[in-house]
């Protein structure tokens, strides 16, 4: 992963958790994630969630909750559960 300036990991994306949650997704393996890959992806690719974790997190639940796009699936026993 590259080097991020603290200027950069201090901004916050211009970018709704709707989408992050959907850019998540759309980036995993079957176009299925959990919901722990979908907090690390968010991390991982926008730097400025590595804190603060409990706060954004608790929207992306809500997101998951209440969006009608998403929807819960029966788990893959063959995945690891971080996938």
């Amino acid at each position: 992963m590259a080097t991020v300036n603290s200027t950069e990991e201090m901004t916050k994306p211009l970018i709704s958790y709707m989408e992050l949650i959907t850019l998540a997704i759309r980036n995993s393996p079957d176009q299925k994630c959990t919901l722990y890959g979908i907090y690390q992806y968010i991390m991982d690719h926008y730097p400025y969630y590595r804190k603060n974790q409990a706060e954004w997190q608790i929207f992306i639940r809500h997101n998951l909750a209440l969006n009608e796009r998403f929807f819960k699936v029966a788990r893959d026993e063959t995945r690891p559960d971080n996938v």
